[in-house]
């Protein structure tokens, strides 16, 4: 800017800035609307490595497996079937050190079977939570 030199009447003189020109409004520009990952959207997951899949594959089958053996023996334990009268029916237990315990009294082995069999469907729901949860 250049100022300009104004002389009043009087004879002094005076230094006079040009009045700047009135500042123009410039349009705004629209807002920009924030991208998903702002949302709090996580990241992709890191892939995991060759050996960590072999690890939870086999851990996978190893569940799988115990799963199928449980399943199984609440099967056999469904089919169970306890006469009234308790005829031709006993269940024989053999512990680690070979020793045995038979027992042929019906309400005996019918609350052995319960007590098995609910054993074995908690167990089951277990499993399933654990499959569930880590695959």
């Amino acid at each position: 800017m250049s100022i300009i030199k104004d002389t009043p009447t009087n004879g002094a003189t005076k230094d006079v800035k040009p009045a700047a020109a009135p500042k123009q409004e410039q349009p705004k520009a629209p807002e920009q609307k924030p991208e998903l990952s702002n949302f709090g959207v996580p990241a992709p997951a890191k892939t995991p490595s060759i050996e960590d899949r072999m690890n939870k594959f086999h851990a996978l089958g190893k569940l799988l497996e115990r799963r199928e053996k449980i399943s199984d023996a609440v099967d056999s334990l469904s089919d169970f079937y306890i006469s009234p009268s308790g005829d031709s029916c006993n269940v024989r237990l053999t512990d680690s050190k070979g020793k045995t315990f038979a027992i042929s009294h019906p309400i005996v082995i019918g609350e052995i079977v319960a007590m098995a069999k609910a054993k074995l469907l908690a167990e089951l729901a277990t499993i399933d939570n654990d499959f569930n949860f880590n695959f």
